[in-house]
């Protein structure tokens, strides 16, 4: 066997484990490590908040930036790559209503991006100006920002590049799609033609989830669902609510 062809076999055996074994060792490494910090450490299971320091700017605009543009974000992925075709279909008949259309849907994709890149930096800056801030950061939390980071520049990327040169939809059904959709079904293959910041887009959040249990995001699980299926709660006042507010005051 030539030098070539050997060089060639650990190639693929390379794209083999990144794109077909590295999503499951972290799906698994994600539920795994989450249980266990669950029955082991449960009271850090949480985003261990320092809300309580730094300006209002910095928490108040950040944390609201970065949530509500890695929602849309997420949801827009998650709509794209589990309902291809459906999304495809509404999409382009949306777009054919009028050019302005298009021109809103980009306007949101691209909004949704700026939003959580905005969001992420002012919590960054928050992390490196401020001295209380920084004396709680730990290794991890600068390993996840940087990770978050990185994996927004390649999506506004790949964005770019794609634009005008192919559609994105079509890019999504005809690459990613199917790779995401057979890893979901446990019938993963080995996606062709991917540019290589392309692919680092596409597994980056792979690794992300596979630290979710060992950093702050595994407060993700903590969402109290409970709170919007309990019954009202009644809070009974031990004494003078109206001396209470005039204390206060004073």
């Amino acid at each position: 066997m030539s030098l070539d062809q050997l060089v060639l076999n650990e190639f693929i055996n390379i794209e083999f484990f990144i794109f077909v074994v590295f999503p499951y060792i972290a799906i698994l490494t994600c539920i795994v490590g989450s249980i266990w910090r669950y029955r082991h450490n449960q009271y850090t299971y949480s985003a261990l908040s320092s809300q309580f320091f730094g300006s209002d700017l910095l928490v108040g605009w950040g944390l609201r930036l970065w949530h509500y543009g890695i929602f849309l974000i997420l949801f827009g992925h998650f709509m794209a790559l589990v309902f291809t075709e459906p999304y495809a279909v509404l999409k382009h008949a949306i777009e054919g209503i009028h050019p302005i259309f298009q021109v809103l849907l980009d306007g949101m994709r691209i909004g949704a991006g700026l939003a959580a890149l905005i969001g992420l930096l002012l919590l960054i800056i928050r992390r490196m100006t401020n001295d209380y801030v920084r004396q709680v950061t730990s290794k991890m939390d600068v390993i996840i920002l940087t990770l978050l980071l990185v994996q927004i520049i390649l999506g506004f990327t790949v964005l770019i590049t794609h634009y005008g040169i192919q559609s994105e939809t079509f890019w999504f059904a005809d690459q990613v799609a199917p790779w995401f959709q057979g890893v979901l079904l446990l019938k993963p293959e080995v996606p062709q033609g991917i540019e290589f910041y392309a692919a680092i887009h596409m597994l980056l959040p792979f690794l992300i989830v596979a630290l979710i249990p060992f950093s702050r995001l595994v407060h993700m699980f903590t969402f109290p669902i409970s709170y919007l299926i309990r019954p009202y709660q009644l809070v009974i006042w031990h004494r003078n609510r109206q001396k209470r507010l005039t204390t206060n005051k004073q």
